[in-house]
């Protein structure tokens, strides 16, 4: 099983989050991407996506990653029932 936390703000347009397996008890992070027209998220490792580029994209192609955007704290709040504990998944 995968455990999140809650979105940690690094800065308005920077939210990342911890990620716990239960299978190999690692934690790693990662930074939240946000595709606003089918409003779904996902937590992009930075050994796969370039976490300091304008928009999420591939470390090794440079290949954008759809219609995904990094997210910032204002999707978080738009959204907030997805990072609450018995939210909405």
């Amino acid at each position: 099983m995968l455990y999140s936390s809650e979105p940690v703000a690094v800065s308005p347009d920077e939210v990342w989050m911890f990620l716990l397996s239960d299978e190999t008890s690692g934690v790693d992070a990662g930074r939240l991407a946000f595709c606003p027209d089918c409003t779904e998220f996902l937590a992009l490792a930075s050994e796969v996506f370039n976490t300091s580029a304008a928009l999420p994209v591939l470390r090794e192609t440079g290949e954008p990653l759809g219609e995904y955007r990094w997210a910032t704290t204002a999707d978080i709040d738009a959204h907030a029932s997805l990072f609450t504990p018995g939210g909405e998944w």
